[in-house]
């Protein structure tokens, strides 16, 4: 169960001292932070939910303002406290986003309630609601096959479950996926990444552009790339969050590199597939790869460009990493070439090749198991 932050802005002691033995009978988990005065910096740049509960008097109302701001994030819940009981303060409490407004000296009861009442219909719900998975697709090393195996994963579970697919492009080389799937896009990966909010959510992804009018969206990068634009690591969870509510499926294809950006996008995935091939001298670094990085992840590895018939082989191979292989894509270059280069999937070429039929029962297991 998430543990809720719980953040008190009063001058006065007496008021915290209460505030603090009233939350023993909260029934959800929280850690509580206490300050003598409203500082926003404290609630700035930080993406678990909170309940922010803030002393409001004639010295300090000019605070509804950023009260008003930091409400626009759908996780800060304010509540306002106050001895003046006026009408006009309790308006402008509610009308700057605050949640609550609770007249001082605050009654056990009330107080309490109110908090359990945020908690059940703000942020159970706000939890309930983020009902997509996200996929990630790394490598130990480039050539593993990571892009096309999650082009033709995404776009058979888009097509096999009818539900919104959402593929994302963080790879840093420019034959991204725009170029792979000609698809015409209008803002890049990085735009959507450090931009995207609750507020703009409907307008920005109006933007992304579906493949051949399927439900299998992409963000990806193409000529919009810009020199020494990065994306911001703190508002990756927000991101993901939001994208979490509009796509069942989510995608993620990254560079094998050992960054912030990769780091904070494997640690938000629900399942991490990690690309290999039966080469001796990958699996070694694949071995280092798993010991260093991937212990406590969700880790399916998936066996890419298999061209073996013999069941010993992938035995020695999971004896060897000390895994099991999640999943075996067999060889097939030919096939696959003709798919990049015609911008089209391996179904679209030809649908009863084995390589298809992989990804046909992959797609299936994965929606089976959602």
């Amino acid at each position: 169960m998430e543990e809720i932050r719980i953040l008190i802005f009063d001058e006065e002691e007496l008021t915290k001292t209460l505030i603090e033995s009233y939350l023993k009978e909260l029934t959800f988990p929280f850690k509580l932070e206490k300050y003598n005065s409203y500082e926003e910096d404290f609630i700035k740049n930080v993406s678990e939910h909170k309940i922010i509960i803030v002393n409001i008097n004639k010295y300090n109302i000019s605070i509804l303002k950023s009260i008003e701001e930091l409400s626009k994030d759908k996780k800060n819940k304010f509540i306002i406290v106050s001895y003046d009981n006026s009408t006009d303060l309790h308006v402008k409490s509610l009308r700057a986003g605050a949640k609550e407004f609770l007249l001082k000296p605050l009654v056990k009861a009330d107080f309490v309630y109110v908090l359990q009442k945020i908690y059940k219909k703000e942020i159970m719900e706000f939890n309930k609601n983020l009902n997509g998975k996200v996929y990630t697709a790394v490598s130990v090393e480039k050539g593993m096959g990571k892009t096309t195996f999650l082009i033709n994963l995404a776009k058979e579970i888009a097509d096999a479950s009818g539900e919104k697919v959402l593929l994302i492009d963080f790879n840093n080389d420019i034959n991204d996926l725009s170029f792979l799937l000609n698809i015409d896009i209008f803002y890049n990966t990085i735009h959507y990444m450090n931009n995207l909010t609750e507020e703009n959510v409907d307008q920005l992804l109006s933007k992304v552009p579906s493949y051949k009018n399927s439900s299998l969206f992409v963000m990806a990068n193409g000529f919009l790339r810009k020199g020494g634009e990065k994306i911001n690591v703190r508002k990756i969870d927000d991101v993901l969050n939001i994208l979490k509510r509009h796509y069942k499926y989510i995608f993620l294809d990254i560079d094998p590199t050992d960054d912030a950006v990769e780091r904070e996008l494997v640690r938000l995935s629900d399942y991490v597939f990690v690309m290999m091939n039966s080469m001796i001298s990958s699996l070694e670094k694949l071995k280092n790869f798993l010991e260093i990085m991937y212990k406590s992840k969700n880790v399916k590895l998936i066996l890419n460009k298999y061209e073996a018939k013999n069941v010993e082989k992938l035995e020695e191979i999971q004896t060897f990493l000390g895994k099991e292989i999640y999943w075996v894509i067999p060889k097939n270059f030919m096939a696959t070439g003709t798919a990049l280069n015609n911008s089209k999937t391996l179904k679209e070429v030809s649908p009863n090749l084995d390589i298809v039929q992989a990804y046909v029962q992959l797609a299936q297991r994965i929606i089976s198991r959602d």
